[in-house]
């Protein structure tokens, strides 16, 4: 389900399985700044390069063509934070960027998305499957945050 507000949850079921798939990219639902804002989506990949020790978890964010780009600020400028959520506890793993306002990756999208940027390395994965703070039940949660807080309606 699409938010409007720049923060989303995401849950991934079946973790398991889809970090024995020899690459697994996953998109997450789009979500939006607001109502008439920015719309963006996630990639999820999930890699384990044949060698399960070094598997990884990789973030990457991407613009995608909303109805209202017309009316938007371009280079879109807003700090994201990627973090995958302990389920017991307030300590989640984080990553946050600044766009590269040079980059077409934040320019107004052309297409259905823009390039995607983010974190490639955003954690081991192998250190999280076997924990229980940030896996359980064979279900992740990521919550990604786009710091909104100069934008006006």
């Amino acid at each position: 389900m699409a938010t409007y507000n720049g923060t989303f949850i995401w849950k991934i079921d079946k973790v398991a399985s889809k970090c024995y798939n020899a690459r697994s990219i996953l998109r997450s639902p789009q979500f939006h700044t607001s109502h008439n804002g920015y719309k963006m989506c996630v990639l999820l990949e999930l890699n384990d390069e044949n060698n399960r020790q070094n598997a990884t978890m990789s973030l990457y964010f991407t613009l995608m063509k909303g109805t209202c780009d017309a009316n938007l600020e371009w280079p879109f400028k807003h700090k994201v934070t990627f973090m995958l959520l302990n389920q017991n506890e307030d300590d989640h793993i984080a990553d946050t960027f600044q766009p590269n306002l040079t980059s077409a990756t934040f320019q107004r999208p052309v297409s259905e998305m823009n390039i995607a940027t983010g974190c490639p390395s955003f954690t081991n994965l192998m250190l999280q499957l076997g924990d229980v703070r940030y896996i359980q039940n064979d279900e992740m949660f990521l919550k990604i945050i786009v710091d909104i807080s100069d934008l006006t309606e």
